[in-house]
């Protein structure tokens, strides 16, 4: 009997592209409205293109560093596409997710061990329940490793597992995949709190301690790298409006907030629906049916969230987005802070595709983690309350908003336009 579940986007299972169509009218999937979250991240950890760790990849994303390379994809011009890859070429397909799972599980739980007070016991797995967010059940390269039948799926997670000497059996029954993206961040941050919430019932299994939360993604298929080509959207010579896709795994480790938290807490998250095209040239505007982009579901999902933290601080500090370097994503994101923070300072912002690449549904779950790296050294670039927005192809617009430990003590410079 296996212990995992789906919990799936409600975007039409049968799309053909592995990023829904903005011509195809799709039903709206559940969204969570924006609410009041309490939790705690205990540690965290990350393996991406720049390391196979959070602290040395945080150091090198501080020092502007990349790991950009030459690959075997090429455009129709011949030329090779630059990708953000994992330092390894003996793993492949689901595989190699399995051991970027494990990578940054363990990260995590070496993090912890750092962190936790000797009167503090480590988690047990068996009151530990993980989530693992992946992208979209829409994108037809995710269903190659998380798709009907069981098995698939409980190979990737049983892989990961392995690696780390154990098996999904081993973990709470709660523990589930969520085929959501990086915009399903706010539904993932809402079930760990249900998860830790629930009080426990006579004669019913405990209910987790702790929540094991990864994001994980490569975009670096054929079949994903061919249609971003079809598309026009990956950065190539003589086109720079597109972005360079990576891979990457990330994984926090959560707990309830106490009182005086001294980790990075998770005040609030939310959804909104976007019911313009993705991209111009997709749908461009004044076609039949088009719908001009003006950010009204990402100012929605941002404004509404920050609206939930109470009390309300008296500035947000800093902004943390996914934003890759295609103009349509910094212009809604643009648009949307300025309707949202009503005249507000505009906050730092920090980003990690020009270090990391676009990592897909790990975006979220990245930027959590390297929030978390920053504020546990007390750097600037975390001291103080911040949210993070997030975006999809299938029109789903996201935030989250956090605050610093409290003891944290900045002991360097606030990071520039890119977080360094």
């Amino acid at each position: 009997m296996t212990w995992w579940r789906r919990l799936w986007a409600g975007d039409a299972p049968n799309a053909t592209a592995p990023a829904a169509d903005a011509a195809v009218s799709a039903a709206k999937p559940p969204l969570l409205a924006a609410r009041a979250l309490s939790l705690e991240v205990r540690s965290s950890g990350m393996c991406c293109s720049l390391g196979h760790r959070l602290a040395p990849a945080s150091a090198a994303i501080r020092a502007n560093m990349d790991r950009f390379v030459q690959s075997e994809f090429t455009a129709h011009s011949g030329q090779a596409v630059r990708v953000a890859r994992m330092p390894s070429n003996d793993q492949w397909g689901r595989g190699r997710l399995a051991l970027w799972i494990a990578m940054a599980v363990r990260d995590c739980l070496l993090a912890d061990a750092e962190r936790r007070p000797a009167s503090q016991a480590a988690p047990a797995l068996q009151r530990c329940a993980m989530g693992i967010l992946v992208g979209e059940a829409s994108r037809t390269d995710v269903a190659d490793w998380v798709d009907q039948p069981d098995e698939p799926l409980d190979e990737l997670v049983g892989q990961a597992l392995a690696h780390l000497g154990y098996s999904p059996s081993d973990l709470h029954p709660a523990s589930r995949v969520m085929a959501l993206g990086a915009a399903g961040l706010p539904q993932a941050l809402d079930w760990a709190e249900s998860l830790l919430s629930t009080p426990a019932r006579p004669g019913q299994a405990p209910g987790p301690e702790t929540v094991l939360l990864v994001g994980v993604d490569s975009l670096l298929n054929s079949r994903l790298i061919n249609h971003y080509l079809s598309q026009q959207r990956l950065i190539l010579e003589g086109h720079s409006d597109g972005f360079l896709p990576g891979e990457a795994a990330a994984a926090l480790l959560l707990q309830k907030a106490r009182p005086q938290s001294p980790g990075l807490t998770i005040l609030a998250a939310g959804q909104d629906w976007e019911p313009a095209a993705w991209a111009p040239g997709i749908l461009p505007e004044g076609a039949p049916g088009a719908v001009p982009n003006r950010g009204q579901g990402l100012s929605r999902a941002i404004g509404r969230t920050l609206a939930a933290v109470q009390p309300a601080p008296a500035a947000w500090d800093y902004r943390c987005s996914d934003q890759n370097g295609e103009s349509w994503r910094a212009r809604e994101a643009t648009n949307a802070c300025t309707r949202a923070l009503q005249g507000q300072a505009f906050p730092a912002l920090l980003t990690l595709t020009d270090k990391i690449g676009d990592v897909g549904a790990a975006n979220g779950v990245a930027l959590l983690a390297y929030l978390d790296s920053l504020a546990a050294q007390g750097h600037a670039a975390a001291s103080g309350h911040g949210f993070i927005h997030l975006a999809n192809e299938q029109h789903v617009r996201a935030a989250v908003a956090v605050r610093p430990r409290p003891d944290s003590r900045s002991r360097s410079t606030a990071p520039n336009a890119t977080g360094r």
